[in-house]
């Protein structure tokens, strides 16, 4: 008799291999990229401020050294600067940092499933079923595998949001306070990650409340805005020493309609409306194979349906606030929409089980094997896609590479696009042409020591039209002159000729 109650009763345990086996799956993905195509992080603009950021957190904490004074979330930095040691203080930290998070982002999904969905149908084993399909898409994310092998901010602050949110999750079954206060912690720390996520506290905290009854919870909740507090206590003191300013091209409704916008970034001509690009993730092999995306619209149906508010509230909030935060910015990056990615991945999941299990058994083989060949497909167009990105890279280094063993030893190279990786490749004075003045150059060009610009000069005299890259090119040509040297791909070197008094 007690076997047969046992054997009927649901497990409601999430199945610890499920997501172990999803962490060395990513792990492994991300590692062997980076065997097969070495790469050290540091690719773009904001990676180089991120490592210089970190070290300076270190260098206050360890050496006494004065704080550093900058407007910029300072949770990945902190996350570097930790893990600086570590690495023997290798520029490849942050890279790490963000390697591990997309790692530990496949789990994660998988658990948060796992807690939304145990409740609803057919506990334990459906939702551990779910919950793998949502992590194995989650694990072979294109983007999320670009991200992961990039020293940028982007897979660490997903990866604190979906802690909080299953955190939250964990509270609605289990209402414990160290399950509000992890998901406080997250959601906190995600904010000082990428400032957007401080957003979600509107559909996480909305969830909450709804689970709230009595003093008892009253109390779980202090203690969560407690821990939430403690961590944002390090950001509010750098940003005490330098406030954040709010630009002038920020937020509009009516950015969702636009495609063409003039920023402190300078000028971008887009082919779709910002509303529309933030929409094509849900059909871009990028994010979701379209193959996937009617499996999606039919999760959010059967939730709807299904009248499962909670998982409709946290889900479809969360995609909701974070779909209209990117919608009305006036400029579009294909990896910002990482920040609906979880609730994505799981209503395809939820959908993609329903229709497997609404077919007859004589099809439910093919069409499990049409989603494993989905997810391969999805894993190999990561792979190409951060190829690609790789390999930009290494012509990006090429190029510095090659200008800087033309330059005699107490040359100053100006430059734009490749100022960054051209100062960490070289000792030169290197100076970037959006930080220069006029009478900067003046200066410079008269000092008698020999001068060389390295630029791709369409793109500065296109893209920056009217601001101070194209105008301090034009100085140098109209005013000292500059003799073409070289080129190599879109970039040019060219000395200038000395300014004359």
């Amino acid at each position: 008799m007690g076997r047969d109650v046992d054997r009927k009763r649901p497990s409601i345990r999430p199945g610890w291999l499920n997501p172990l086996g999803l962490f060395l799956a990513a792990l492994l993905l991300r590692a062997g990229t980076l065997v097969l195509r070495p790469f050290n992080g540091l690719y773009g603009q904001d990676p180089y401020f991120y490592d210089g950021l970190a070290r300076d957190l270190w260098a206050a904490a360890v050496g006494g050294g004065p704080l550093p004074r900058t407007p910029w979330p300072v949770g990945y930095p902190l996350m570097v600067a930790a893990a600086l040691p570590l690495t023997g203080f290798a520029s490849s930290a942050g890279q790490w940092v963000s390697l591990a998070a997309g790692a530990v982002m496949a789990p994660l999904v998988y658990l948060l499933a796992y807690e939304l969905l145990v409740s609803k149908d057919r506990p334990g084993a459906e939702a551990r079923r779910t919950g793998l399909v949502a992590g194995a898409l989650t694990a072979v994310s294109g983007q999320l595998l670009q991200s992961s092998v990039v020293a940028m901010s982007d897979a660490p602050a997903l990866c604190w949001v979906t802690l909080s949110a299953w955190a939250l999750a964990r509270y609605a079954r289990r209402p414990r306070a160290v399950w509000l206060a992890a998901a406080g912690f997250g959601l906190t720390w995600g904010a000082i990650t990428r400032w957007e996520y401080v957003l979600l506290a509107l559909p996480f905290a909305a969830f909450a409340v709804r689970r709230l009854r009595g003093r008892q919870r009253w109390r779980h909740w202090a203690a969560a805005l407690l821990v939430g507090l403690l961590i944002l206590a390090p950001q509010l003191l750098l940003l005490s020493r330098r406030p954040l300013t709010v630009r002038s091209d920020g937020w509009s409704l009516r950015n969702a309609v636009r495609s063409e916008f003039v920023t402190g970034a300078g000028f971008d001509r887009y082919t779709w409306p910002t509303g529309l690009f933030y929409v094509k993730p849900i059909v871009s092999p990028g994010y979701l194979l379209p193959l996937f995306t009617p499996a999606l619209v039919l999760g959010a149906v059967v939730t709807l349906r299904r009248r499962w508010w909670d998982v409709t509230l946290l889900l479809g909030g969360w995609g909701a606030v974070m779909y209209a935060a990117l919608a009305g910015l006036p400029f579009q990056s294909f990896r910002y929409a990482l920040a609906y990615l979880p609730p994505v991945m799981i209503l395809t999941a939820l959908g993609l089980r329903r229709a497997v299990a609404g077919m007859g058994r004589r099809w439910r083989g093919v069409a499990r094997g049409v989603v494993a060949l989905g997810i391969a497909a999805t894993a190999g167009w990561g792979g190409y896609r951060t190829d690609q990105l790789i390999r930009a890279w290494q012509a990006d280094k090429a190029v510095v590479r090659w200008a800087l063993g033309q330059l005699p030893a107490d040359a100053t190279l100006l430059s734009h696009g490749l100022t960054l990786i051209a100062q960490h490749e070289s000792s030169l004075e290197i100076l970037d042409l959006y930080e220069v003045t006029p009478d900067d150059l003046k200066a410079l060009t008269s000092d008698g020591r020999p001068d060389y610009v390295l630029v791709d000069p369409q793109f500065v005299e296109e893209q920056w039209a009217g601001r101070a890259p194209s105008e301090n090119l034009r100085w140098l040509r109209d005013g000292p002159g500059l003799e073409r040297l070289a080129a190599r791909g879109r970039y040019t070197l060219f000395q200038v000729r000395r300014f004359r008094r």
